[in-house]
C-alpha cells in the first residue's frame, strides 16, 4: 500500500502542432525581420579567396562539370606496370 502512495505524480505536457512555434516569439515573422536586419561582414571573401576555394572544391570532386583523375585506374596500371615489368626483367 505504502508503495503506491510513492509514485511520481505525472506531468501533463502540452503537445504542439508542428508549425506552431516553439516559444512565443520564434516565428517566421521575427526570424525574417532578424535576417532583413543583419547586414554581411564587411569584406567578406576576396575575389582571389573565392577563386581558391573554387579551385579547391573542383580538386575534390565537387563540381560534376569538371573532370577528375580515377584514382583507382591510376594505381591499377602502375600495379600492372610493374608485374609487367618485374616480370619481364624475371623478378617475379
Amino acid at each position: 500500500m505504502a508503495l503506491r502512495a510513492a509514485q511520481q505524480p505525472r506531468v501533463q505536457t502540452s503537445l504542439r502542432m508542428a508549425g506552431e512555434p516553439i516559444y512565443e516569439d520564434d516565428s517566421d515573422g521575427a526570424v525574417a525581420k532578424k535576417a532583413a536586419t543583419k547586414t554581411s561582414k564587411a569584406g567578406g571573401v576576396s575575389d582571389s579567396m573565392r577563386a581558391k576555394l573554387l579551385r579547391e572544391n573542383q580538386a575534390l570532386g565537387g563540381d560534376p562539370d569538371v573532370p577528375s583523375p580515377n584514382f583507382a585506374l591510376i594505381i591499377g596500371g602502375l600495379i600492372a606496370s610493374l608485374l609487367l615489368i618485374g616480370n619481364l626483367l624475371g623478378a617475379v
